[in-house]
C-alpha cells in the first residue's frame, strides 16, 4: 500500500555535544524537545570514530513519538551503555519514517533497538559512514533482544546482533532479532554486502519472525562477519517462523539473496498449524560464505 503520510517542508537540524546522560547539548536534552522531521547527529569531536564515546544511562531515554525523526551515529563512534538501568531500552521508537544509523547499543536490561511504526528504518549499510559500523548498528549483551520490529514496510539491515563490535565475537541478547506479529512487509538484510546483518551468537534464537510477508535475505545467520566461522554453536535456533506467518521468504533467486545458516543447534524452524505459503529458497545452509566448508548446524 502506498504512504499516504506527508513530509514536514523542514528539516530540523540538532548535534549532539556532550557524552554526559542529561543536560544541554546531550542526546536525551534532543529527544526531550523533539519536533517532527529531526535529524539528530554526533559531534565527532566529542564522539571520536577512532575511540567512540559512551553514554552511561542512569534512566530510560525518551520514547520517540515524532515522526521523520532520524539519529545518525553513522560518521561518529556513539555507545548508549544501560548497565546502570535495572529496566528500559536502549533507543525505543512509537512514530514512522523513524531511522537510526551507527550506534552501539550495549546492556540494556529489555530490548537494545525497538521500532513500533511504519515505513522505519533501522540500520542501512555498514560500507555507508565513516563510523566503526557505518550506517549500521551495533546491539548486543542485551536482556531480551537486540532488535525489535513492528509495523508496516521496515527495513532492518547492515546490523550486528549478538556479536561485538569486531563481528567475531558472541556477545549474546536472549533473542537477536524479533520480527512481531504486527510486522507485515518487513525487509530484514539487502543485496549489498554493506546491507547484511550478521545476527549470531545470541543464546536462544538468531532471528525469530512472527509477521506476514517478511522477506529475509543477504544476511549472516550464525557465521562471523566474514561468513567462515560458527559465532555461538550451542544457540538453539538460527531462524524460526512461527505464529501463524503468512507469505514469508527466507532467501532468494539470485546469489545475493542468499542467507548463510550455519553454526546453531538446529538451522531453521517453521512452526504453527496456522502457518502456509512461506518457503525457504537458495540459502546455503551448515556451509561458510563460499558454500565450500562445513560450518555444521547440529
Amino acid at each position: 500500500q502506498p504512504d499516504q503520510s506527508v513530509a514536514p517542508n523542514t528539516i530540523n537540524q540538532v548535534v549532539v555535544s556532550s557524552a554526559e546522560d542529561s543536560g544541554v547539548g546531550t542526546l536525551r536534552e534532543c529527544l526531550e524537545n523533539l519536533q517532527e522531521g529531526t535529524v539528530i547527529t554526533f559531534d565527532p569531536a566529542v564522539f571520536p570514530v577512532n575511540k567512540p564515546a559512551t553514554i552511561r544511562l542512569q534512566t530510560p531515554l525518551p520514547v520517540i513519538e515524532a515522526r521523520y525523526v532520524s539519529i545518525d551515529a553513522s560518521n561518529a563512534g556513539v555507545i548508549l551503555d544501560g548497565s546502570g538501568l535495572s529496566e528500559g531500552y536502549g533507543i525505543q521508537a512509537r512514530a514512522s519514517h523513524f531511522t537510526v544509523l551507527g550506534l552501539q547499543v550495549y546492556h540494556f536490561p529489555q530490548t537494545g533497538i525497538e521500532v513500533e511504526s511504519d515505513y522505519c528504518k533501522i540500520g542501512g549499510d555498514r560500507s555507508i559512514g565513516t563510523g566503526p559500523v557505518g550506517q549500521g548498528n551495533v546491539s548486543s549483551g542485551n536482556g531480551l533482544y537486540g532488535i525489535r520490529v513492528s509495523g508496516w514496510y521496515g527495513v532492518v539491515s547492515g546490523n550486528m546482533t549478538g556479536v561485538d563490535l569486531s563481528g567475531q565475537k558472541a556477545m549474546p541478547n536472549i533473542d537477536g532479532i524479533f520480527v512481531s506479529d504486527w510486522a507485515f512487509h518487513v525487509t530484514v538484510g539487502g543485496k549489498n554486502p554493506g546491507e547484511a546483518n550478521v545476527i549470531s551468537g545470541n543464546q536462544s534464537i538468531n532471528i525469530d519472525s512472527w509477521g506476514d510477508q517478511i522477506r529475509i535475505f543477504g544476511n549472516l545467520i550464525g557465521v562471523d562477519v566474514t561468513g567462515t566461522k560458527a559465532v555461538k554453536p550451542d544457540t538453539w535456533t538460527n531462524v524460526v517462523m512461527e505464529y501463524g506467518v503468512t507469505n514469508c521468504v527466507l532467501g532468494g533467486t539470485t546469489p545475493e539473496e542468499r542467507n548463510i545458516i550455519s553454526g546453531a543447534n538446529t538451522a531453521f524452524v517453521f512452526s504453527d498449524p496456522n502457518s502456509y505459503q512461506c518457503a525457504v529458497i537458495g540459502n546455503y545452509i551448515g556451509t561458510d560464505i563460499t558454500g565450500t566448508k562445513a560450518i555444521p548446524n547440529d
